[in-house]
């Protein structure tokens, strides 16, 4: 019987929570990665903040795999859903739900940083950036900026192999139903579409997950030379856990891949009002100390008082003292929002939210 050891780990992070592990998502890999992970037996096992993969070893030598696979170029997929249904109230990410719309991550840029290493999109080359359209068939409508009678649109995928089709219509067209069939051998993955007239599109070709919502799609590469069109490992070498010899070449603490999310900074506002009249004490004697050298401007809109944070406070698991004062004196603790507190908009252009809590005292 074989012994098995740490093949590599996808960690979700996010700067919200107390010990910085994100436990909103589930990992899973993709059909064909589960199969491909089946034949090379590796066992992949969920954990609370992501995924955890584990590989047979040599009984001769515990950091070499006993299935070889050090010499060929495999990219194993894996999916993000979301469980949390408030993620998006407490996370730096655009709040709009667009339907087919994904975050995009795979371990061919370097972002390592304070010895972790993060994946990120890098096509665009940065950790976390604009979502990807998935496609789960071969049709696609490529939309212009404005109507063209023809064009050559290009195909890119992330290594930078590119083909190109051309169409031309009698009169200009908004969009063109672009087959994905035209293009030679086109497989999952990460792509962009382009053509000469300054249209770009990022797609992430995906026909075996249609169904359920994706939030995130993850590839990791082992090598790449049998993708790259210069036939050179596009891998960082930082990033590479395999090595020629079938040898696991990072320590087990490397062989860490992480995603990390920012906690959203928002507007904190406390609508104070009395719960009965007979309460003595006066609505425009409330004051309330600043928040770790945030200050709280007022306004008084009939029986209420108004405090709003004059900058933005990140919104966080760990509690900040937050207190309301009558006449100068302590009157109580004010609750910090959460990641179920409903957040406003002033202005509906404005990317400006309010975490709006309404006291009673």
């Amino acid at each position: 019987m074989n012994s098995y050891t740490l093949f590599f780990k996808l960690a979700l992070q996010h700067t919200f929570y107390s010990n910085g592990e994100s436990v909103d998502f589930t990992v899973s890999p993709t059909p064909s990665t589960q199969m491909l992970l089946k034949h090379i037996r590796v066992l992949y096992r969920n954990s609370a903040n992501g995924g955890t993969l584990f590989c047979p070893i040599s009984s001769q030598d515990p950091d070499t795999l006993f299935i070889p696979i050090g010499d060929d170029n495999i990219c194993m997929r894996f999916v993000l859903r979301l469980k949390n249904p408030y993620f998006l109230n407490f996370t730096d990410v655009s709040i709009q739900n667009i339907k087919n719309q994904a975050y995009y991550f795979d371990n061919l840029t370097d972002l390592e940083a304070d010895s972790t290493l993060y994946l990120g999109d890098s096509i665009i080359g940065s950790p976390l950036t604009n979502t990807v359209t998935v496609i789960h068939g071969h049709s696609y409508t490529f939309e212009f900026d404005s109507a063209v009678a023809s064009a050559t649109i290009q195909l890119t995928d992330v290594f930078g192999n590119s083909q190109s089709i051309d169409f031309s219509n009698d009169v200009p067209v908004d969009s063109y139903s672009l087959d994905l069939q035209g293009f030679d051998n086109v497989t999952t993955g990460r792509y962009v579409l382009s053509d000469e007239h300054g249209n770009t599109h990022h797609i992430y070709f995906a026909p075996e997950l249609v169904g359920g919502s994706i939030f995130g799609l993850i590839d990791i590469y082992t090598r790449t030379e049998a993708f790259s069109p210069t036939d050179t490992n596009e891998v960082p070498t930082n990033y590479r856990f395999i090595n020629d010899d079938d040898e696991l070449i990072l320590s087990k603490e490397n062989r860490v891949f992480a995603i990390s999310f920012d906690n959203r900074p928002v507007y904190w506002r406390y609508i104070i009002q009395k719960q009965y009249d007979a309460n003595p004490i006066e609505i425009e004697d409330l004051t309330m100390d600043d928040v770790e050298g945030v200050s709280f401007s007022h306004t008084d809109e009939g029986d209420k008082r108004i405090f709003t944070s004059d900058t933005k406070i990140a919104l966080t698991q760990t509690p900040k003292t937050v207190t309301l004062n009558a006449d100068l004196v302590k009157l109580m603790d004010l609750p910090n929002p959460t990641q179920t507190t409903v957040l406003q908009k002033d202005d509906l252009e404005s990317n400006d939210f309010y975490a709006e809590m309404h006291i009673m005292i």
